[in-house]
């Protein structure tokens, strides 16, 4: 839990009532300091004050303010996405004070991207939720989808009569999704869906559209930077992050800009930008280092129950057709299935380049000695 300050003289958001400085300042040093942690959410709770009123402040029965972190920018520190924010507060009384209580999520993926890339060597996959064009709404907005972490981008630009042109930098592309007036969302969707396929070449994603919704998957397992709807009104929820095979180094921390804005006498408020340290705290599977002060006591090893195998070879419902490459099963996993002659099976995905050996040693049909040089050993069961 973290307990803050508004000063309504002042819009500085700050530790205690008498605190002249705004928090997360860097200047301040561990007096200003913001820390939080990565996974789960944190309670905020912040009271309203004036300097010259001893009590918290009755803002109503509740306030409409926003708490947003976000990637820090060379620019601007607020531009790209949110990468987390609390919308919500509720008005509470605390040890007899009035205070507005809200959750900052700290589990999204968004987050997670930021502090390692062993936390899942996958291809990213992103759900864009779209929405209706209302008499030109979606005109000339635009959808920023991200392609790597190295700042490249495609610029999705929706037109129904005027529009306009994204000039994408060198590396990155622009598409137009040309939409009639008064689209709904799931044509949107449709004609979205469209144009990311037309480009897959170009871009490296691929695209299905199912009502409003969209759903666009890398070709490839890379790292991949935050995807941002911009002024579309969209809404982009990341499916699977993007990992970097081999890659397995974590972040200790990662700094991050926040804001703090409120509405008081139908005014919007800016608290003063401030700094937050978010540090990893979790022990991710496959990797080789602990993350800063984290002891493991205990180890256990999870054994999955592989559905639909009914044999060695073959493919399809066999275990050389079992999935495994581009994240779809890590390095040293056990699994079980039941055959329909020698009983049980316990099998490890183990690293090497075995030939099959039925029953000892079973290579996956999705094999590949540069990028998936493992194959099924026989695992001992006692």
């Amino acid at each position: 839990m973290r307990r803050y300050f508004v000063n309504l003289d002042t819009n500085n958001l700050q530790l205690g009532r008498s605190d002249t400085g705004g928090i997360g300042q860097s200047s301040r040093g561990p007096a200003g300091a913001v820390e939080l942690t990565f996974g789960g959410s944190e309670e905020i709770q912040l009271g309203f004050i004036r300097t010259s009123v001893q009590t918290n402040l009755d803002m109503g029965s509740d306030i409409s303010g926003v708490l947003v972190v976000k990637e820090p920018s060379e620019t601007n520190s607020f531009d790209g996405p949110a990468l987390t924010k609390c919308l919500t507060w509720t008005r509470t009384t605390i040890d007899g004070q009035l205070w507005y209580v809200g959750n900052l999520p700290l589990d999204r993926l968004e987050l997670g991207k930021l502090l390692g890339t062993s936390i899942r060597t996958a291809q990213e996959k992103i759900l864009v939720q779209c929405v209706a064009d209302v008499s030109g709404t979606l005109d000339g907005t635009t959808l920023k989808i991200a392609l790597d972490n190295a700042g490249h981008f495609c610029w999705f630009d929706f037109y129904t009569s005027v529009g306009v042109a994204t000039v994408p930098g060198a590396g990155s592309f622009q598409d137009t999704v040309t939409i009639a007036a008064n689209a709904t969302d799931s044509a949107v969707a449709t004609a979205l869906a469209a144009r990311v396929n037309a480009r897959t070449a170009d871009i490296g994603f691929t695209a299905t559209a199912s009502g409003a919704n969209v759903t666009l998957t890398a070709d490839s397992v890379r790292l991949i930077g935050q995807h941002d709807a911009l002024a579309t009104g969209f809404a982009v929820q990341l499916l699977a992050i993007g990992g970097n095979a081999g890659a397995l180094a974590d972040a200790d921390s990662v700094t991050l800009n926040a804001e703090f804005s409120f509405v008081v006498s139908a005014a919007r408020q800016i608290c003063k930008r401030f700094t937050v340290t978010l540090a990893n705290s979790l022990y991710r599977d496959g990797q080789l280092a602990l993350p800063s002060g984290l002891t493991v006591l205990n180890s256990i090893e999870v054994i999955v129950l592989a559905t639909g195998v009914t044999g060695y070879t073959g493919g399809s419902t066999k275990l050389d057709g079992l999935a495994t490459a581009a994240g779809a099963m890590p390095t040293n996993q056990t699994i079980w299935w039941i055959h329909p002659t020698d009983g049980m099976r316990f099998y490890r995905l183990t690293a090497g380049t075995d030939a099959t050996s039925s029953p000892a040693v079973i290579r996956p049909l999705d094999y590949d000695g540069s990028t998936n040089a493992r194959v099924w050993k026989l695992a001992p069961t006692s």
